[in-house]
């Protein structure tokens, strides 16, 4: 038998995207229309925090999958690595 690997499905990889999406289009929007520099400031801040967690949740969600192989089965996740 030779190894097959399974990936996270591209809905779940999605999930990060989906959730925290509206809040960076608000974020960007705040920063580009702003009238302020106090307010672009706070929304460019709120902004590059918001990019940088959902690239971070999509890596960490990307990097989960599951190994079958002639010696056993093994799910590797962030954090955690199970085999039998």
């Amino acid at each position: 038998m030779k190894r097959c690997i399974y990936h996270v499905g591209p809905w779940r990889r999605a999930i990060p995207w989906m959730v925290f999406g509206p809040m960076l289009v608000l974020a960007a929007g705040l920063w580009l229309f702003a009238d302020s520099l106090e307010d672009r400031s706070a929304g460019a801040l709120v902004c590059a925090i918001l990019t940088l967690m959902v690239l971070g949740l999509h890596a960490l969600i990307s990097y989960a999958r599951l190994e079958l192989t002639a010696e056993g089965v093994r799910l590797r996740q962030i954090g955690m690595n199970l085999a039998a």
